[in-house]
């Protein structure tokens, strides 16, 4: 289980995983933390399993796609973009740290 202070799981980690092994710059590391946030917490509205577990792994594709779907209409294309590679990115680390068996969806 990960920190309760955290935004969402695992939030510490994956900011020192990107900072150390990625090599980016603490201020975006802290950005795409900003952005997994808002993420998570629009999922925890839609979907009460995690709200109450905050397992990442009771999140399913169709959540993923919902949120990209009202998504799509209230930012622009850049800005949408730029989420879904954060959100890969964290995947990638929940993957590479096994915190998941399997990615959620292929992109």
């Amino acid at each position: 289980m990960h920190n309760k202070d955290e935004r969402f799981p695992y939030e510490q980690e994956f900011r020192t995983f990107k900072i150390r092994r990625d090599n980016v710059l603490i201020k975006t590391a802290d950005d795409y933390c900003n952005k997994l946030a808002l993420f998570f917490e629009e999922l925890r509205q839609s979907n009460v399993i995690f709200n109450r577990t905050d397992d990442v792994t009771k999140i399913s594709v169709s959540d993923i796609d919902n949120y990209f779907y009202s998504l799509s209409s209230v930012v622009s294309p850049r800005t949408y973009n730029n989420i879904h590679k954060v959100i890969n990115q964290y995947y990638r680390f929940l993957l590479v740290q096994k915190r998941l068996n399997v990615p959620p969806l292929i992109w």
